[in-house]
């Protein structure tokens, strides 16, 4: 079973990323993309919110993380068997 995990406290990215599997996939929204500015290993797929990146200042050229927008969310969030919000 593949689980989206959408984090948006900076705070519980590396809880959140402890109980992940390979074929799961991890989602910074709100204050959480401000992580994207660390290296983070994890092989499975990594994204980003967007329009959180925009309204923070952040860069939208990230390594490694793929950049969504609200459109692109939903979809991912049906693309997986389940979604688990960390707040």
């Amino acid at each position: 079973m593949n689980t989206l995990f959408i984090v948006n406290n900076p705070d519980k990215v590396t809880s959140c990323m402890n109980q992940m599997q390979e074929s799961d996939a991890l989602l910074l929204i709100e204050d959480a993309v401000y992580t994207t500015e660390y290296k983070i290993s994890f092989s499975g797929n990594l994204m980003v919110l967007e329009e959180d990146l925009i309204a923070r200042g952040l860069d939208l050229a990230i390594h490694s993380w793929k950049t969504i927008n609200y459109s692109e969310f939903v979809k991912q969030v049906l693309n997986y068997d389940k979604s688990v919000s960390w707040l």
